[in-house]
């Protein structure tokens, strides 16, 4: 039904207002960008006459404006947002506060730091104003008493004497009071977070750090801005030296856990990652061994990091004891558990590409309704897992389900060789190796490398852009130079006074060691650095040392270990490909069909190849073998896949979807399959499809950290199996795939190929 022409621009301020709650969840700003959009429309078609509506939506849009400037830092925003405060002003001067068309004046403490002093100053005699004029208990007081303390307090920054200081910590303290009262969640919380930065401007930090353990354990407020508190209570206990640092971090960790249960799928996970986390974990790991709490370290470093894959992992859980004592409870709990994994892998409406809704459509009949849909189912199943996992704990045998990973099972990460934890923090850098029966070892690394990690980084990423498959004079130029400049820095820097460390505990050379970088390191190739001479000869370095391995986390490998695979004597292997945009898999194939028996082998190729027939096929074989081109997309990291036939994706999210019953080893022979994109704001999720494969069950992975070299296939493919069939079919170990990468990528260094063809590939994995 149409609606009346003269309320359309309600319905538009009504949508506008929906695409903003929309916005505050997703932090998306093509979804702010759209409230802006409704908000603009409904004042164009709001009548003259209408001074309550048009107040109302100049207000909004104010608020719109404020946020957008605040992510984008654009001028002409916070201009039009003064323009519209003081008009709002204006016309309310004078008017009972309860009187419809009244609407506070008030300003974010970001947008104040943007103001000029005269502007300042009018800010704060408008509050006053707005203070006296607003009876006691009223929303708007409170809006207002954390506005004024913030501008007296910039006031104060600026110069303006300390009894400016005195007046923020007596209205802070009001303010604290007054919501109170009220026990208003967010605002509450936000209330006492602004007394908390006044006591820390003044110098007063057992205050300070008193009241932001307040704010972070209030229970009734939203995970969301308890974990914006308690992230800034650990900064500053931090930069503080304060005892209540490591307290903090941790609380922080616990916290982010809850906003990902509260956030329905996995891309929206991911944007709540990407727009507020940075080095969590990281830090708490540097705060743990700051005080000589190693084993802390590790934990906080497992906690904090592949949060989405621990997320989706516990979706997946060992139920047989369970099913075993409680088969009732078990298949309750695995129902809740799928249907939560489905909830969070499935797509989410492509937002900026929306098709405009008719101005006669409901508000609330948007795309959003289907988020709305996902935001209550979220919460239902939520609260039923959450429930289940109290009563199995409940139980006997079962007290720790679920729980936090206690450091001694971590350390069984370490039972087939050395892990190497390296943190790379601005306070500090550190290895820590861990061993199965001792202590963690502590290796310090440089104060300065940070810096260098980032530079190394950026330097390598530019100098990786340009290599492409089906070429290699790039790598024999530029390429071959600035590899060997970041993996001599990486000898000297990192990997030296590891494996002089390793050397001292007396792990033997030609063993095996299991890589577990934290951020940006892990886009480097740790496992090749070395000194190479222009010609890429290694004079010393890591790989003439030690077999190396990578893992996303310590339980991913402990959990690869303990999966047993059933099914036959030996492996049958799946191979996928596209001979037509890569000529060389054809050649790829053929060395195939001379190592494997027919009867083992399926090899879909071409237009074979499609991504429905492979993900079914995947489930019947234990190996697989990709051998076609790897796209990695870093801002949407689940559209990330391997390219088909006619160009079809068969996407990360695909794989994570896929339950393979038979999985063992994966060969992606596919560019960027093992990546992590080194300018990623989440660099610990480590969204590969390496760790993809590794989640669906396959133990072993061999991946590519950038494009590989489509005539290398071929000569890998031959050397990798022949060793992995040494044995014969019946007697192969998915162990030995480590050693086989290993030796394949020794034999074409000795061969003298292209440093960036060898070191591209690595293992990850048991």
């Amino acid at each position: 039904m149409e609606l009346d022409p003269t309320k359309r621009y309600s319905a538009l301020n009504d949508l506008s207002n929906h695409f903003y709650t929309l916005y505050l969840v997703t932090r998306d700003l093509s979804v702010l960008e759209r409230a802006l959009g409704f908000s603009c429309q409904a004042l164009e078609l709001c009548p003259a006459d209408d001074s309550s509506t048009r107040l109302r939506i100049k207000h909004y849009m104010a608020v719109y404006l404020e946020e957008r400037f605040q992510r984008s830092d654009c001028a002409q925003d916070l201009e039009e947002v003064l323009k519209i405060r003081r008009e709002l002003a204006a016309v309310t001067k004078g008017k009972d506060v309860h009187h419809k068309d009244a609407l506070p004046f008030f300003y974010n403490l970001q947008n104040q730091i943007q103001l000029h002093d005269d502007d300042l100053e009018e800010a704060i005699i408008l509050l006053r104003k707005s203070l006296a004029l607003t009876p006691e208990g009223h929303w708007i007081k409170l809006k207002c008493l954390g506005a004024l303390s913030m501008s007296v307090l910039l006031r104060y920054k600026r110069g303006g004497g300390i009894e400016c200081q005195e007046e923020a910590l007596e209205l802070c303290r009001e303010n604290v009071a007054a919501h109170g009262q009220y026990a208003s969640g967010g605002a509450h919380c936000s209330a006492v977070d602004g007394l908390a930065h006044v006591f820390w401007i003044k110098g007063d930090y057992e205050e300070a750090f008193i009241h932001y353990e307040q704010a972070a354990n209030m229970r009734y407020a939203h995970p969301r801005d308890r974990f914006i508190v308690t992230a800034r209570w650990a900064s500053r206990a931090m930069q503080a030296g304060h005892s209540s640092s490591l307290r903090a971090h941790t609380k922080a960790l616990e916290l982010l856990d809850q906003c990902l249960t509260s956030t329905p799928t996995i891309d929206l996970q991911h944007q709540f990652l990407t727009n507020n986390v940075s080095g969590s974990a990281s830090d708490a790991a540097a705060c743990a061994i700051e005080k000589e709490e190693l084993e802390v370290a590790v934990q906080v470093l497992e906690q904090g990091r592949a949060l989405l894959w621990s997320r989706m992992r516990s979706y997946r859980p060992s139920m047989e004891e369970l099913q075993e004592s409680h088969p009732g409870l078990a298949q309750e709990f695995k129902g809740v558990c799928q249907q939560l994994e489905h909830l969070t892998v499935s797509s989410e409406p492509d937002l900026p590409g929306m098709t405009p809704l008719p101005i006669s459509t409901s508000p609330y009949a948007a795309h959003g309704a289907d988020f709305d849909a996902k935001m209550t189912k979220n919460r239902q199943l939520s609260e039923d897992y959450e429930r289940i996992i109290s009563e199995i704990r409940q139980l006997e045998g079962f007290s720790s389900f679920l729980q936090a990973t206690p450091f001694s099972t971590l350390q069984t990460a370490a039972s087939e060789g050395p892990v190497i934890l390296a943190n790379v923090n601005k306070q500090r850098s550190d290895v820590i190796i861990l061993r199965e029966a001792e202590i963690p070892l502590l290796v310090p690394l440089p104060g300065h490398l940070h810096a260098i990690v980032d530079k190394l980084s950026s330097q390598w990423l530019s100098t990786a852009s340009h290599i492409k498959r089906d070429e290699d004079r790039y790598g024999r130029m530029t390429g071959q130079r600035n590899l060997s400049d970041v993996l001599g820095t990486l000898w000297k820097e990192v990997c030296q006074p590891i494996a002089q460390a390793l050397q001292k505990m007396g792990r033997p050379e030609g063993s095996r060691v299991w890589w577990c970088p934290v951020g940006r390191l892990g886009a480097l190739p740790l496992h090749a650095a070395g000194i190479y001479n222009d010609k890429g000869v290694l004079s010393e370095g890591f790989p003439d040392l030690y077999v190396s391995s990578y893992t996303p986390t310590l339980s991913s490998l402990i959990a690869s270990r303990a999966r047993v695979v059933k099914g036959g004597s030996g492996p049958r292997l799946f191979a996928v490909g596209q001979s037509n945009s890569l000529p060389k898999v054809k050649d790829e194939f053929f060395k195939l069909r001379n190592l494997f028996p027919s009867h083992v082998l399926r090899v879909r190729d071409g237009e074979r190849a499609r991504s429905d027939t492979v993900l079914r096929d995947l489930r019947d074989h234990s190996w697989v073998h990709f051998a076609c081109h790897g796209s990695l997309d870093a801002s949407s990291p689940f559209k990330s896949g391997f390219i088909l036939h006619d160009n079809k994706k068969l996407s990360l999210r695909d794989i994570m979807q896929a339950r393979l019953p038979n999985a063992e080893l994966a060969f992606l022979a596919a560019c960027h399959s093992a990546a992590i994109e080194s300018q990623s704001e989440t660099p610990d999720e480590v969204l590969t499809l390496a760790a993809a494969m590794q989640f669906c069950g396959f133990r072993s992975i061999v991946g590519t950290l950038w494009t590989m070299n489509d005539s290398d296939g071929p000569v890998l493919t031959e050397k990798f199996y022949k060793h992995m069939l040494r044995n014969g079919l019946d007697h192969t170990d998915v162990r030995d795939s480590a050693e086989a990468v290993h030796l394949a990528t020794k034999s074409m260094r000795e061969a003298g190929v292209s440093l960036h063809r060898w070191t591209t590939f690595v293992h990850v994995g048991i």
